[in-house]
């Protein structure tokens, strides 16, 4: 009897949080699937960048800022990471992200730890003209940390959104995971009509 007990429990939580996971969007391990890059611009006045990136993601801040950025994967028993160390202006990173919805509910999670002497963060933000449509902050801590932000859309969202990591000062952030989520979750009676 209680070995059915503990199953049907178990069977029952499994179906409860499933209700509120979501379909996963954009999904980066910053320590895997990727590639070294080196961008030198100082001959232009500008920064440099030199390290491995996941594939999916772009440098966007050596050619327009005067930072210099370097990456390096640490290997941690507590799990590994990307290790990113800014001296300069700051520096930014995006992906691409298909076409996002209107009155649907996302999750954004970052795994990070920011240890630079400025608030980061992690955004979705359109281009040209540019549009910040949310942000979710990166306080600077020395303690890992998993930021999450829930939201949706009140407008139809501009098609060009990307996820950006915005390291806004010097010092070392490091990186474990980003992800974005659409939420499935359950409707209220009025959602329903």
């Amino acid at each position: 009897m209680k070995k059915q007990l503990f199953s049907g429990l178990g069977a029952m939580m499994l179906l409860s949080l499933s209700a509120f996971a979501g379909t996963v969007i954009s999904e980066t391990d910053f320590t895997r699937d990727g590639k070294v890059r080196n961008f030198d611009y100082r001959a232009k006045g500008f920064g440099t960048f030199h390290g491995f990136l996941p594939k999916s993601w772009h440098e966007n801040g050596a050619a327009w800022k005067k930072s210099d950025v370097a990456t390096e994967i640490v290997k941690d028993p507590a799990g590994d990471y990307l290790k990113f160390t800014v001296s300069g202006k700051g520096s930014q990173y995006f992906t691409n992200l298909p076409k996002l919805k209107k009155d649907t509910p996302y999750r954004l999670t970052a795994v990070i730890r920011n240890k630079s002497d400025q608030q980061g963060s992690v955004l979705l933000r359109a281009g040209k003209p540019y549009k910040v449509w949310t942000t979710m902050p990166v306080p600077v801590s020395t303690e890992w940390q998993t930021q999450t932000k829930t939201f949706q859309f009140a407008e139809d969202p501009d098609p060009t959104i990307v996820l950006f990591l915005l390291l806004n000062g010097s010092g070392e952030t490091c990186v474990r995971s980003i992800r974005l989520e659409e939420l499935d979750l359950p409707q209220t009676p009025a959602q329903k009509k």
